[in-house]
């Protein structure tokens, strides 16, 4: 099993990986463009698919969310850290995020110090593997964490809060 450092290393270098999060398995890799096209490819998605982003602070928001109101600051007070994903706004539409509260997580969002794309272990319109991680995920990613295994067992809430009332999507 590889180390906490060897996968922040990775995660520099644009690996994708698998990775317990507060919620369920995820598949996670730095929030940039590439490696977003990278996980949907291996999810059999539209390439241009938004993908989630983990954060170890809501002030790594702040390059994108500029628009952001005390209803909004609010709202991330309420729900973070937590496994309720946030659909904020941004200057050219939406962006979604999720402050976890999972230690191992956290532990690894502090070493990166940049948001990380996370989605569930599943080929697009399966159901996510919750507990058991196939040998065909296991193969077709950089590595795999095993120090511990997600809490929740069940995907995160998602509020949207880039409207007034804020509504929740799942």
């Amino acid at each position: 099993m590889p180390s906490l450092d060897t996968i922040v290393n990775a995660l520099h270098n644009d690996a994708v990986g698998i990775f317990p999060c507060d919620t369920i398995w995820g598949l996670i890799g730095r929030a940039s463009p590439a490696v977003g096209k990278k996980i949907n490819r291996l999810k059999n998605r539209n390439p241009d698919t938004p993908l989630i982003q983990l954060i170890h602070s809501p002030k790594q928001l702040l390059p994108q969310c500029t628009t952001l109101t005390h209803e909004h600051h609010t709202a991330m007070a309420t729900y973070w850290p937590g496994p309720v994903t946030l659909i904020l706004p941004t200057a050219t539409g939406s962006i979604g995020a999720r402050q976890p509260n999972f230690k191992p997580l956290i532990k690894l969002l502090n070493q990166t110090q940049f948001p990380v794309f996370s989605t569930s272990i599943n080929t697009s319109g399966m159901p996510p593997c919750t507990d058991i991680i196939p040998t065909s995920w296991r193969q077709a990613v950089d590595f795999v964490y095993m120090g511990s295994e997600p809490p929740g067992h069940v995907a995160s809430r998602i509020l949207d809060i880039t409207r007034t009332p804020f509504q929740w999507i799942r």
